[in-house]
């Protein structure tokens, strides 16, 4: 049974409205990751500066907003910070990726919607944004592609620098060097993916 041009270009218009559906999803759930690596870096800043402070501080948000009676020692806080930091990050970039992808996917289901209909008709996405992509859109796309990875480099290379930087390392010490090797090698092979994607 022969499917009509009609019936053809409703299935796939259907599923380029469901596609661009997701895409808003993942880029809802995307930025609210960001915001949380947001925090995650204020806090690693934070302890570069003043850890004392900043441990202080944490507990008082614990015992008087979260009603924790039971704090963790400063050494497991800062595991459960960098083990928050690769999971929270780990998302971030898989999503970012994920959307990447998917627009890229949009913008051929867009042709092919164009073909079926022998008209430049659906562009929003593809042809007409991109044509129109600004100065500071540009700039935007940089800066979360390239700036902001680079920023949590240097945040988190600085932090484990100083944390590491006594005699009598503990082996919650070698965890948090882990987890920030996982943290480098996420940002390093999400470069990657910068760098080929075509």
């Amino acid at each position: 049974m022969e499917i009509s041009l009609d019936k053809k270009s409703e299935i796939l218009y259907d599923h380029y409205k469901d596609t661009f559906n997701h895409i808003k999803g993942y880029i809802k759930k995307r930025d609210r990751l960001f915001l949380f690596i947001l925090v995650i870096l204020f806090f690693l800043f934070w302890d570069i500066k003043s850890p004392l402070e900043a441990q202080e501080a944490i507990n008082s948000f614990l015992k008087e907003k979260i009603k924790i009676t039971f704090l963790p020692s400063t050494e497991i806080f800062k595991v459960l910070i960098w083990a928050a930091y690769l999971s929270i990050l780990l998302q971030y970039l898989q999503l970012t990726i994920l959307v990447d992808r998917q627009y890229d996917y949009l913008h051929g289901l867009e042709g092919k919607l164009n073909d079926l209909i022998s008209k430049d008709f659906i562009n929003r996405e593809g042809k007409a944004y991109l044509e129109e992509y600004t100065l500071f859109q540009n700039w935007s796309h940089f800066f979360y592609r390239w700036v902001f990875p680079i920023l949590l480099i240097i945040i988190s290379s600085f932090n484990i620098k100083k944390s590491l930087c006594g005699m009598n390392l503990s082996f919650l010490d070698y965890i948090n060097l882990i987890l920030y090797i996982g943290i480098l090698i996420s940002i390093l092979l999400y470069f990657v993916f910068g760098f080929f994607k075509k």
